[in-house]
């Protein structure tokens, strides 16, 4: 009613025709807004896939690392105790006038 007293001259019908216009544009907003909110779902659901995935992936990395570490550990003692065994072992004088290491 407002605008068609602004308007001087438009009747209800020209008032309904913009109406009408302005409910499907708005109807076009809303059905954009909803594709895009369900485009956003959709990436947040594949994010937090791709999250969940790189975190097994981390917490796999650990469990090797820590066997690594625990492999280098061994073998840094392994290495101690040749290093022990080869400076203490009894040296013998050869045939040929050399030493050698007797285990």
């Amino acid at each position: 009613a407002l605008r068609q007293l602004h308007s001087g001259d438009r009747g209800p019908s020209s008032i309904e025709s913009e109406d009408h216009a302005e409910v499907q544009r708005l109807k076009a907003l809303l059905a954009q807004a909803s594709a895009a909110g369900q485009a956003l779902v959709e990436k947040n659901n594949e994010l937090l896939r791709e999250k969940e995935f790189l975190l097994s992936e981390n917490d796999a990395l650990k469990n090797e690392m820590e066997e690594l570490q625990t492999a280098q550990e061994f073998f840094q003692e392994e290495i101690g105790d040749l290093r022990r065994r080869t400076e203490v072992a009894p040296r013998a004088t050869t045939r040929f006038g050399g030493t050698s290491t007797i285990d």
